[in-house]
């Protein structure tokens, strides 16, 4: 393995995945063992760059880079404004991990353990020492067996799933999600899991070991687990490597655990097969070696090299999401596109494969609208009796829609269980628009089936594609919020 960085990076070599020109150097100045010309690089950068202008990978890198050089022994370019960004960012991930304590303290109440990894792992002292690095969320995996009260503890405390899913719709997918994001106020950001391993089906037994290689930290007061460094390594990558321009200090992750030396290579290569995670370790450690001098053993590469090349769709798989999004040209970005879709297709493939009742989702129709003269009603929400003998349910909505293209959600739900998503996507101007469905109940899971007629009750709610922060603009408000519907029909029929 070359110790140059500088190594040509020529396709399909791993190398032309590797970071470069900016983020590269701000990693470079967070983590290159020769401080002097990590300094370097990093007054350069600053005297090259406007702070203001930065990306959010760019950002968070600088935050690592402030802390190695501050502004007592080093003297750079635009220091107080850097200084300001430091601060922001601390505070940030001081108010997040605040929030979070609660709420782990809640699920503890409830005997649930609680194992925090990724980069709120990396700043516990207990785990590690880690300068630099601020966690915006908090990673919490817990048993599958307490994966759905978890989430209804969250739910009950404040906490709102981030893609706007409500309680009960929560509820029906546990067994087809690896994790769920939730948000509370500006500051709370948690996300829940049941297994570290983005695909369902394969994870069960790794997720365990993962378990017992775990030891326990003090968090904020709670005592909580955090993975051991080979974990942490493969977690790392897993979660990293696969979108790499998204953000890098997971790079930086990898380099303080490795300078651990408590790294097991033998384990961390037998999960690299068995978690499909090959190509992006021999991305990631061929990165770390060659541009930062990090120690990796030799056969480790050799091992890493025989075992990608025995796959090559997923070696290219992985080549084209590992590289950073700003350097792909138009045909490698179609590649990555075409590669991503195919990864996300084969996970909603695994999570469908897990789930017992299979949940209704509803495209609305949208037909003409006749007024009658009367003003309409709008609510976020609307409840209607039927019969448990119905058979068919007609629903129409009157939505005053945005001329912006975005998706319309609702949910169908019972006092105690979640029935259907309907949803609709326009794309034409701002108007009043009708929606309407047909359902069959024969299609809802777990619909009463007895002899007795009885009633049920049903509630439509608009829900919000993702929650919004108070800071959230009009704009963006607009094209997530939930969106206030009149309830024109909802007219239940029986057979016979």
């Amino acid at each position: 393995m070359t110790t140059s960085h500088k190594r040509k990076r020529i396709f399909p070599s791993p190398s032309w995945a590797w970071p470069k020109n900016s983020l590269e150097a701000l990693i470079l100045a967070a983590a290159h063992p020769d401080e002097t010309l990590a300094f370097q690089i990093f007054a350069r950068w600053m005297r090259d760059h406007d702070i203001d202008d930065v990306s959010w990978a760019e950002q968070r890198l600088l935050l690592a880079v402030a802390e190695r050089f501050p502004g007592s022994r080093f003297d750079v370019d635009n220091r107080g404004r850097l200084n300001g960004l430091v601060r922001v960012f601390w505070t940030k991930s001081k108010l997040a991990l605040k929030v979070a304590d609660p709420a782990i303290a809640a699920l503890q109440r409830e005997g649930i353990d609680c194992l925090i990894f990724k980069g709120a792992a990396r700043t516990l002292e207990e785990a590690v020492t880690v300068k630099g690095r601020v966690a915006n969320d908090v990673d919490i995996m817990v048993q599958p067996s307490h994966f759905k009260q978890a989430i209804e503890i969250l739910c009950h405390n404040g906490w709102q799933a981030d893609n706007g899913f409500s309680l009960l719709r929560c509820r029906a997918h546990t067994s087809a999600m690896t994790g769920l994001n939730f948000r509370k106020g500006d500051f709370g950001d948690v996300d829940l899991h049941q297994s570290v391993v983005h695909k369902l089906g394969r994870s069960a037994s790794y997720d365990q070991q993962v378990w017992k290689r775990s030891k326990y930290v003090d968090f904020q007061g709670n005592r909580v687990r955090v993975p051991g460094q080979t974990d942490q390594l493969l977690i790392a990558i897993q979660h990293g490597s696969v979108e790499g321009h998204a953000h890098s200090d997971w790079l930086l992750d990898c380099v303080a655990i490795i300078k651990t030396g408590e790294v097991d290579w033998t384990l961390f290569l037998n999960y690299c097969q068995s978690l499909d995670l090959n190509v992006n370790a021999l991305i990631t450690l061929s990165y770390l070696s060659s541009a930062l001098n990090i120690n990796v053993p030799k056969d480790i590469f050799k091992k890493l090299v025989r075992s990608s090349r025995s796959t090559p769709i997923e070696y290219f798989s992985a080549l084209f999401q590992a590289r950073p999004k700003e350097d792909h040209g138009i045909a490698s970005d179609l590649l990555r596109s075409f590669f991503k879709q195919r990864r996300l297709r084969a996970r909603r493939r695994a999570s469908r494969a897990q789930m017992a009742d299979v949940l209704l989702s509803i495209s609305l129709t949208a037909i003409p609208y006749k007024t009658d003269g009367l003003q309409p009603e709008y609510t976020l929400k609307a409840t209607h009796t039927v019969s448990s003998k119905s058979t068919d349910l007609t629903i129409e909505l009157l939505v005053p829609v945005i001329d912006k293209t975005r998706r319309y959600e609702f949910e169908l739900n019972t006092d105690d269980q979640h029935l259907a998503r309907l949803t609709y996507k326009h794309r034409h101007k701002s108007c009043m628009l009708c929606l309407t469905a047909k359902i069959k109940t024969a299609h809802f899971p777990n619909w009463p089936t007895d002899a007795a007629s009885q009633d049920v009750q049903l509630t439509l709610e608009a829900r919000p594609r993702r929650v919004m922060s108070r800071d959230a603009n009009n704009e963006v408000r607009e094209l997530n919020d939930a969106t206030p519907f009149a309830l024109l029909k909802f007219k239940s029929t029986e057979n016979g």
